[in-house]
């Protein structure tokens, strides 16, 4: 039981603790350094203390990242050592960070190299944080793999499946854009806001020019998802499946909603006019040129598909 009743004037020291107190001699942090910085650590100097006289019967809260590891502290020359790993105090361990990072090694080597020789609480998401904020190392690292493409089941008829969603704002305007799974025929129309009832009201004029789809799939924006779109859908018997947005099947619809983007702009206000007031006119016949860019418009309509 600590503290002994006698302490021994010698202490056999381990070969590898040596040859780690002579390596700090030549690094940016001595043993010196973590001497006096572990004395004046308000939370170190405790455990420092408690590693000396003996542990607590009731653990601090403060120190829990360290009593659970108490039976396997220990000191040497006034520095805690957690096995063979010395633990660096709280002003150190950005210079350890960076001696670390030295060479850009990755987050792998990085932590492999810490785990010979340092350690203090969350060293491993410092490190983490140290390589995502580098420059140098996201320049270099691999490409994640791509994930694997889901497409949509091909309708076997015309306007059996709707695409919808919302592109814009483009000069105060937005457009609901509907994509015919089967024959990828576009609709666009422009709306001023993204609201359920507007949806509603321009699915109403598409429906009774081409007829009622089977199913409709949207984003969950709120457009599309309330109490009132629901129902509509219900009343008129189509089935509503929802997806996460950005996820549309059809190349168009992105290349659409790109092409109404700030990158795209020149391109629109060639076409639309430069001013809110030159966009108002005759939007419908420029929709109709904006289209044409876009995905054949040689391609059947879908009522004369069906």
């Amino acid at each position: 039981m600590l503290p002994l009743p006698v302490m021994p004037t010698t202490t056999e020291v381990e070969p590898e603790m040596v040859l780690l107190m002579e390596h700090l001699a030549d690094s940016p942090v001595t043993a010196q350094d973590i001497r006096t910085w572990t004395r004046r650590d308000p939370k170190l100097s405790r455990v420092l203390q408690f590693l000396q006289q003996g542990w607590p019967s009731q653990g601090d809260p403060e120190l829990v990242s360290y009593s659970d590891k108490r039976l396997e502290l220990s000191t040497y020359e006034g520095c805690i050592m957690w096995g063979a790993r010395i633990v660096v105090p709280e002003p150190g361990r950005e210079a350890v960070l960076c001696e670390l990072h030295e060479g850009h090694p990755g987050i792998t080597r990085m932590k492999a190299l810490a785990r010979m020789y340092v350690w203090w609480p969350g060293i491993s998401a410092d490190i983490e944080k140290s390589v995502r904020l580098c420059t140098a190392c996201q320049e270099v690292q691999s490409t994640p793999p791509v994930a694997p493409l889901n497409p949509w089941k091909w309708p076997t008829r015309p306007w059996a499946r709707l695409h919808l969603d919302f592109a814009g704002p483009f000069l105060g305007k937005t457009f609901l854009i509907m994509i015919d799974a089967h024959s990828k025929w576009i609709e666009a129309v422009c709306t001023s806001t993204t609201s359920s009832s507007v949806v509603i009201e321009e699915l109403r004029s598409v429906f009774a020019r081409f007829g009622l789809p089977e199913t409709i799939v949207t984003d969950n924006g709120s457009g599309f998802t309330s109490q009132e779109f629901e129902t509509f859908l219900k009343n008129n018997g189509i089935k509503h499946t929802t997806s996460a947005p950005y996820q549309l099947e059809y190349f168009q619809f992105d290349a659409f909603c790109n092409s109404i983007s700030p990158v795209e702009a020149s391109f629109l206000k060639g076409c639309f006019g430069i001013t809110s007031s030159a966009f108002s006119s005759g939007v419908q016949a420029k929709l109709i040129s904006l289209l044409s860019r876009f995905g054949s418009r040689d391609v059947p309509t879908p009522t004369t598909l069906l």
